[in-house]
């Protein structure tokens, strides 16, 4: 079975997500700072009138503290109202499900489970269901 994904850069590392997971991707917006916030949380933006938490990729993976910029990219989920801060959008890509490889890195396997390889890069696949399950898990 083929995957669509959309490849994205965080901190210069290339980075993919299920092409099913995306309802739009949009410019980035400053997030509305909250109290008591984790680092990653960059705030709520509002999308036609829908309040959005902004999650900012780099600090969540851990590969950068550097805060937004005006070039980062939102990825908007189909699933839930969340916005994933990325620094910019490559290109999509179809993998085949045989082309897989399992993380065999512990503490990322959770949110990064799988990656496939391009012209000898090696790039990780979020997991948009974990990703969600430990930015919600952080308020508990």
């Amino acid at each position: 079975m083929k995957i669509e994904l959309i490849v994205f850069y965080v901190a210069g590392q290339a980075y993919a997500i299920n092409f099913n997971e995306i309802d739009e991707i949009q410019t980035a917006k400053k997030g509305t700072p909250l109290p008591f916030s984790e680092d990653w949380h960059e705030g709520l933006i509002t999308i036609r009138g829908a309040l959005y938490p902004l999650v900012n990729l780099r600090k969540v993976l851990a590969v950068s503290y550097e805060e937004p910029k005006e070039t980062d990219k939102m990825i908007l989920l189909r699933r839930t109202r969340v916005a994933l801060l990325v620094d910019e959008l490559d290109n999509t890509a179809t993998v085949e499900e045989s082309e897989l490889k399992e993380n065999p890195e512990v503490n990322s396997r959770d949110i990064l489970p799988n990656a496939f390889e391009v012209n000898g890069k090696i790039i990780p696949i979020v997991n948009v269901e974990s990703l969600l399950s430990y930015t919600r898990n952080a308020y508990v």
